[in-house]
């Protein structure tokens, strides 16, 4: 996923593992694109979430500016109460809140998380809800033309 005629970008990080060893979220952060695509799986956790954000805050190539595309379609259970939600919101975010946030989904319970999130938000306008990468990595890297970056 490196950048054409660039450095691969930093990455991949393994965060929590499950029974087969295998991370349950992993990511990684392109400096020269300036975003981190984080990719979750299985039953999405406030803990899950949490030592997401506490690995990528240790990560010295980490800039709170950075984008972050967050890639759910691996997600089959949001297991989030809403005090849970708010403190991700409020407390636990990496990132700043004028940060572009893209959420890349294909289920209606990934959508309703996406969008939470959103609601949360205090700069709601920064996050856009995709069903392709590549749109959303073309929103991130500031493509203006929103209307060709519809949900297909």
């Amino acid at each position: 996923m490196g950048p054409r005629g660039s450095d691969p970008p930093h990455g991949p990080h393994g965060v929590e593992r499950g029974s087969t060893n295998q991370p349950l979220t992993s990511f990684q952060i392109d400096t020269v694109r300036r975003f981190v695509l984080v990719k979750f799986t299985k039953r999405l956790t406030f803990s899950e979430i949490e030592n997401y954000a506490s690995a990528l805050r240790a990560d010295p190539q980490f800039v709170p500016s950075f984008s972050e595309i967050v890639d759910l379609r691996r997600v089959e259970e949001v297991a989030l109460s809403s005090k849970e939600l708010m403190k991700l919101a409020d407390k636990v975010d990496p990132f700043d809140p004028t940060s572009k946030r893209a959420f890349l989904v294909q289920s209606q319970d990934q959508i309703n998380a996406a969008q939470i999130h959103r609601m949360l938000r205090p700069e709601s306008e920064t996050i856009r809800i995709f069903f392709s990468l590549e749109k959303a990595e073309q929103w991130v890297a500031g493509e203006s033309d929103l209307s060709r970056l519809d949900s297909q």
